[in-house]
C-alpha cells in the first residue's frame, strides 16, 4: 500500500471513529431525556415515516433528492429514533443537503444514519441528493427504502424512479383562430401545433371538442406531422409520437358558426393533449358580432407578388462542416422595387428573421449542421414607393443532419433487437454514441428515427469496436428503413424497421494482424418470428474483406444511395465496393447504427459522429 493510500485508509477510519463518539455522546443525551420521560409520563410515542423522489425519471449523471420525514402522531417523544438509509450502488455522491428538526447525522459511503428525537407532534426532515451512474441501465427502476426504529418496530418508507434513456418529453399546445369575430352563419379556422423540447413522446392525444356554437366543416382537417386522427360527432382527435429536440405536429381545419349565436355571444374553443405527464390544454375565444360596417375603401393597387424559386439542395466545400444554399426569385419588373426575405424554422413563420435585399433577387445562407432535420422555410415580398406587395408562396429545404453526440437532446433509442437473449444498451459516454451488445448471436438497431429528406442522399459515420474485442464482433449503418408513425419499437417490433439496407462491418479473428475487415451490404425484408433476426436474400455487396486504416481503431464509413438504386460503399474516402437495388431508396426512409456478435458476447460499437446529407 503507498504512503497516500495509508493515509486516506487512517482517516477514513479516524472519520468512522468520531462519528461513532458523536453518536455515543448523543446516545447517552437522549437515553437521559427517555428517562426523563418515562418518570413523567406513561404515554407512548407513535412514529410515521415517508420518503419521496423529486422525479419519476432520470438520466445517467443526473441528480436526484430525495426526502425523509419522521413524524411523531403519538402523546410523547419518541427516544432515541434511529434512521438507516443504505442506497443503491446505481446512485453516487451521496450528500446531506438539509436536516430539519436537529439530531445528528453521518454519510460513510452510500449509507447515510441519522440519530435523534422527535416530539410529541413534530417532525423531522432530511433532504439527501444522489447522482445516477453513468452506468445506469435504461429501464432500471432504482428503489430507495429508509429504515427507522424508535418505537419498538422497525418502520420503512420506499421512493423509486427509473433510468431513462432520454428526457421526458416536454409538450407545448398552441390554438390560434383566423379571426377574433365573427358573424352567424360565418366561418372560423383554427390552427393546433403541439411542439416537444425535450425527449421524444411515444403516445400522444390530442382531443377538440367542439363547442355547441361550431360545426365541423367536411373535408378541412389537415394534419402535418404524421399520425392518425378523426373527427366524429364533432370532435376532432388525433395520435401518435412526436419527436424531441423541437418536433412537432400541427392540425388545421375549418369550422362553421350556427345561425342562432347572438351579438352577446363569445365562442371558447378549448384542445387538450395527454400522453406525457399531465394534460396540457389551450384555448382561443372568437366574439360574435351582428353589426356590420361598410366603409369606402381607397383604391390602391399594391405591388406585383415576387415568385420564390425552389430551393437547391445543400452543398459544401467543407465536408459539411457548413453547407449552404441559394434562394433566389423572379423581378417585380416595376422600376425602383426592393425586396424583404424572411427566413423562419416554422411553417408559419412566427420566429421568422428578416432580410431587406435592396435590388437584389437572391441571397446565399450559409448554416451548421445539426442533430435534426427540421427544414428551413423562406418568403419574399417586393416594396415600391413604400407599399408592399403580399407574401411570396413558401419555399423549404431540409438542412444537413450532422450529430456530434455532444449531449442527450437527440432521440436515438433502441428500435429493433434479436428478442432471444435482449441485454442490449444504447448510451452516450465521452462524446460518442455507444451501442453495447451483451448477448451471444445477438444485434440491435439505434435510430433517432428522422426521414431521409431527398432521393439521394449519403450516410456517414465514424465507428470503432471497443471494449474486449471478439470474433465477429461487428458494426455498421442500416438505411432505406420504415415506419408507421406508432410507438417504435412496439412490443411485436412491427412498427419500424421491417425492412432495410444492412452494411455489416465485421472484425474477424481473435487478432488481426492485417488491415483487413469484412464488409457485407444485404437488403433485409423480414425478420425471424423466433428470435427477430433480419432476413433476406439479397446482397447488394456479398461478404468480402477490404483494407482499412486500422480494425481496432476509427474507421469513417460512407454510403452514397442514389435515387436509381445505385450504392457505392466507401472506408477513409476509399471505394470498397458497390451494387444496385431499388426496394427501399428515395427520400421518407429512416436510417441508424447497427451492432452484433456472434460467439463471443459484448460487442460494444462507439460512433464518434454520424451524418445523412444530401447528393448532386
Amino acid at each position: 500500500m503507498s504512503r497516500e493510500q495509508q493515509f486516506h485508509s487512517k482517516k477514513s477510519r479516524i472519520t468512522a471513529l468520531v462519528a461513532a463518539f458523536s453518536s455515543l455522546v448523543l446516545l447517552l443525551v437522549l437515553f437521559q431525556a427517555l428517562v426523563a420521560q418515562e418518570l413523567e409520563s406513561p404515554e407512548a410515542p407513535e412514529l410515521q415515516v415517508t420518503k419521496t423522489v423529486d422525479v419519476a425519471a432520470a438520466l445517467p449523471g443526473e441528480s436526484v433528492q430525495y426526502r425523509i420525514a419522521i413524524a411523531n402522531v403519538g402523546d410523547s417523544i419518541a427516544i432515541p429514533v434511529m434512521l438507516t438509509d443504505t442506497l443503491p450502488g446505481a446512485l453516487h455522491s451521496v450528500a446531506v443537503v438539509d436536516l430539519v428538526g436537529g439530531g445528528e447525522y453521518n454519510v460513510i459511503d452510500n449509507v447515510v444514519t441519522w440519530i435523534g428525537m422527535v416530539s410529541s407532534g413534530a417532525e423531522v426532515t432530511l433532504d439527501l441528493s444522489a447522482i445516477v451512474t453513468d452506468t445506469a441501465v435504461a429501464g432500471t427502476i432504482i428503489t430507495n427504502t429508509a429504515a427507522v426504529t424508535g418505537t419498538g418496530a422497525l418502520i420503512t418508507a420506499d421512493a423509486a424512479f427509473s433510468v431513462v434513456s432520454q428526457p421526458p418529453p416536454a409538450l407545448q399546445v398552441t390554438k390560434t383562430a383566423g379571426k377574433t369575430t365573427v358573424f352567424p352563419g360565418g366561418m372560423v379556422n383554427y390552427t393546433i401545433v403541439v411542439n416537444n423540447s425535450g425527449g421524444a413522446a411515444d403516445s400522444v392525444t390530442l382531443t377538440d371538442m367542439l363547442p355547441a356554437e361550431l360545426s365541423f366543416v367536411e373535408g378541412s382537417l389537415n394534419v402535418v406531422g404524421g399520425g392518425s386522427y378523426d373527427v366524429t360527432d364533432n370532435v376532432i382527435t388525433w395520435t401518435g409520437a412526436i419527436s424531441g429536440n423541437g418536433g412537432e405536429i400541427r392540425l388545421s381545419f375549418s369550422t362553421l358558426v350556427t345561425d342562432s349565436v347572438t351579438a352577446a355571444d363569445t365562442i371558447t374553443n378549448v384542445v387538450t393533449v395527454t400522453g406525457a405527464g399531465e394534460p396540457i390544454t389551450d384555448e382561443v375565444v372568437v366574439a360574435v358580432q351582428t353589426t356590420a360596417y361598410t366603409f369606402l375603401p381607397i383604391i390602391e393597387v399594391p405591388p406585383p407578388t415576387p415568385t420564390l424559386n425552389a430551393v437547391g439542395i445543400p452543398t459544401t466545400d467543407n465536408n459539411y462542416q457548413t453547407y449552404k444554399w441559394t434562394v433566389s426569385w423572379a423581378g417585380v419588373g416595376v422600376p425602383g422595387a426592393t425586396y424583404v426575405l424572411q427566413q423562419s424554422r416554422r411553417a408559419d413563420f412566427l420566429d421568422a428573421t428578416e432580410y431587406d435585399l435592396g435590388t437584389a433577387t437572391s441571397r446565399t445562407f450559409e448554416h451548421s449542421p445539426v442533430n435534426n432535420l427540421n427544414p428551413y422555410y423562406y418568403r419574399v415580398r417586393a416594396v415600391v414607393n413604400g407599399r408592399s406587395s403580399l407574401w411570396s408562396r413558401a419555399q423549404s429545404q431540409q438542412g444537413v443532419y450532422f450529430d456530434y453526440f455532444t449531449d442527450n437532446s437527440g432521440d436515438w433509442t433502441i428500435r429493433r433487437q434479436d428478442t432471444d437473449d435482449v441485454d442490449n444498451r444504447l448510451f452516450q459516454q465521452n462524446n460518442q454514441m455507444v451501442l453495447k451488445i451483451g448477448g451471444r448471436w445477438d444485434y440491435a438497431i439505434a435510430s433517432p428515427l428522422l426521414p431521409v429528406p431527398w432521393n439521394s442522399y449519403s450516410v456517414s459515420a465514424s465507428f470503432l469496436l471497443g471494449g474486449r474485442i471478439g470474433n465477429l464482433h461487428s458494426y455498421g449503418i442500416v438505411f432505406g428503413g420504415d415506419w408507421d408513425g406508432t410507438n417504435c419499437p412496439n412490443q411485436q417490433y412491427s412498427s419500424c424497421f421491417n425492412h432495410y439496407y444492412r452494411l455489416n462491418v465485421v472484425w474477424f479473428g481473435t487478432l488481426p494482424s492485417t488491415d483487413r475487415m469484412l464488409i457485407q451490404l444485404k437488403r433485409i425484408d423480414y425478420h425471424d418470428p423466433i428470435n427477430n433476426a433480419g432476413r433476406g436474400d439479397v446482397e447488394i455487396i456479398p461478404f468480402r474483406t477490404v483494407a482499412v486504416g486500422d480494425p481496432s481503431g476509427w474507421n469513417e464509413w460512407r454510403i452514397d444511395v442514389r435515387e436509381d438504386g445505385y450504392m457505392e460503399v466507401f472506408v477513409n474516402g476509399n471505394r470498397v465496393g458497390s451494387g444496385s437495388d431499388t426496394a427501399y431508396v428515395g427520400s421518407g426512409t429512416y436510417w441508424g447504427i447497427f451492432a452484433s456478435t456472434d460467439e463471443y458476447s459484448g460487442t460494444e460499437a462507439r460512433a464518434d459522429w454520424f451524418r445523412v446529407a444530401p447528393l448532386r
